[in-house]
């Protein structure tokens, strides 16, 4: 079909996006290995594959060493920053939450240094805030469209093989049976003892679930208690009020841009912050 053609819009995109994402590809690596060569890379999962090509390397292997950095990177580039808005934004919308994570992190790990991966087990109620950004505003709705290979028959209804199944992630997350009032940010329904099991389908179904969601949840978790958030910031509205809780639609969805203020809670808060970046 060609790129004129009515409905035919996909071709166009193709030929913009695709000198992007391989540029995205071919920069990154292209940089670590010059920083390799010079001896100036930091340890990387780039870095470790580079140094492995010799001589005899092969395209594939090239390839290989390019797209698993970038697959890495680039698969949580997007998810992840939907999911850290998700939470500054509820964070504002319900301040009451905020203040119950924030005393919990400074009763067990204290003002002294920002929390790391070893006080999670110790943290249950932030814990249960990240389970509920999760499920308050999934990244990604609908999920992802999966192929049946086998007929089946679900609830009644006949699903013949190869049909396409687009899951309603966002009708899961807030099934009232299953979550009282499910629009309202609630991190307490994770403590539960009835409390669903989690992970849950906001990272896919079965073998398929996305091979990425360990690494998200530490990535998320990192950047929502330690690094920026919740041990060493206070997260308010502006002036004119609260932002309304309004997103974008799409394969991912965003909350849509507002203002708010992220200030120190202390001069001691501040300076860690600042001493974390002072160690790269």
């Amino acid at each position: 079909m060609p790129s004129w053609f009515p409905g035919a819009r996909y071709r166009r995109y193709a030929r913009e996006w695709y000198p992007i994402v391989v540029g995205a590809v071919k920069t990154t690596y292209d940089k670590v290995k010059s920083e390799l060569a010079a001896g100036m890379a930091t340890p990387s999962v780039a870095a470790k594959l580079i140094s492995k090509l010799d001589e005899n390397s092969t395209e594939d292997d090239i390839w290989v060493a390019r797209a698993i950095p970038a697959s890495l990177y680039l698969g949580g580039a997007d998810t992840t920053v939907s999911a850290l808005q998700t939470f500054t934004l509820a964070m504002i919308l319900y301040p009451e939450v905020q203040r119950k994570a924030q005393a919990e992190i400074d009763r067990v790990v204290g003002n002294s240094r920002l929390p790391d991966f070893s006080d999670q087990d110790a943290l249950p109620y932030v814990q249960a805030v990240l389970k509920e950004v999760s499920r308050w505003h999934p990244v990604t709705p609908l999920g992802a469209p999966r192929k049946v290979i086998v007929s089946d028959v679900y609830e009644g209804y006949y699903i013949p093989a190869g049909s396409i199944i687009i899951p309603n992630v966002w009708g899961m997350m807030h099934d009232p049976a299953v979550f009282a009032e499910p629009d309202r940010f609630h991190p307490e329904r994770w403590l539960s003892p009835d409390a669903p099991a989690f992970p849950n389908p906001v990272f896919g179904f079965g073998a398929r679930q996305c091979p990425g969601r360990v690494l998200a949840r530490a990535s998320v978790w990192s950047n929502i208690v330690g690094i920026f958030k919740l041990a060493a910031f206070d997260i308010t509205p502006t002036e004119d009020g609260p932002p309304e809780e309004a997103y974008t639609s799409g394969a991912i969805s965003y909350v849509k841009p507002f203002r708010c203020n992220i200030l120190p809670r202390s001069t001691v808060a501040a300076s860690l912050v600042r001493a974390t970046e002072s160690d790269g």
